[in-house]
């Protein structure tokens, strides 16, 4: 039986994945599952039909052809303990890659970089220390980031934009926020920065007969998911006649996601 959980932790690592490659961060990645485990965890018991197994390559083929000229490059981000953060950072680390996480302060915030850490973020940062004292002693041990990952938009946004390197690029992929992202002139006239927006539905749009590209990044994410480089992020379980449960979690602030299991 195919679950929900199962569907949407393929999802991320296969989003987040895309989004390195349209960055040019040119690496082989060297370890992976395999085709027949990634077909095991969406085909379960035969129920899903060779479309959704096709979408699921789509997602993920990119990362075997990822961008930043060099490993030790810089990836700064935010919404770092999100599902497609957590990939960010496994993929970035496999591929030599430093990153710099975004976090929104909380009551448990130390754990939660602890847990950043052990998947392989080098730094993480709460967005009111980014705010109050910067980034500059940062940048004295790793290089300025030529990559930013926006998912929230809105202030959150502008921090991550403001601390790119010149000749940068920003891809917005979500806009939790719901709040606009303010661009300061500077940014494009002495920085020179590149804003990119990236939607998954478009990218499938296409690439779907792009029969190699699609192979190319299901054996990447595979090997590394085989390798023990690149997993799920930690949900909670509910089974789907306690969806209330699970609705009522998405009013508690930071609270773990919650997976349907049909």
């Amino acid at each position: 039986m195919v679950t929900l959980a199962k569907m949407r932790k393929c999802s991320s690592l296969f989003k987040c994945a895309e989004m390195l490659q349209m960055f040019n961060v040119r690496q082989k990645l060297w370890s992976c599952w395999s085709h027949e485990c990634c077909a095991e965890e969406l085909m379960d018991g035969g129920s899903v039909r060779g479309d959704t197994f096709s979408t699921a390559q789509l997602w993920c083929t990119e990362s075997i052809h990822t961008t930043s000229t060099l490993s030790g490059n810089t990836v700064i981000q935010n919404a770092s303990n999100s599902a497609v953060g957590q990939a960010v950072i496994q993929i970035a680390a496999a591929l030599g890659l430093k990153t710099i996480n975004i976090i929104r302060d909380r009551e448990n915030c130390d754990q939660l970089m602890q847990e950043l850490q052990s998947l392989g973020a080098d730094y993480v940062v709460t967005e009111e220390e980014v705010m109050s004292s910067g980034l500059h002693q940062l940048f004295e041990e790793v290089p300025k980031p030529k990559l930013g990952l926006n998912c929230v938009g809105g202030l959150s946004g502008g921090l991550v934009l403001s601390n790119l390197d010149y000749g940068g690029t920003m891809v917005t992929y979500g806009g939790m926020a719901k709040r606009p992202l303010q661009i300061p002139a500077k940014s494009f006239i002495f920085h020179n920065v590149t804003l990119k927006g990236f939607w998954l539905t478009q990218w499938k749009r296409q690439h779907r007969t792009d029969k190699a590209k699609l192979t190319a990044m299901l054996d990447a994410v595979c090997e590394l998911m085989r390798a023990g480089r690149l997993s799920a992020p930690n949900c909670v379980h509910t089974p789907f006649h306690q969806f209330t449960h699970a609705l009522q979690a998405t009013t508690q602030t930071h609270s773990r996601k919650h997976v349907l299991i049909m």
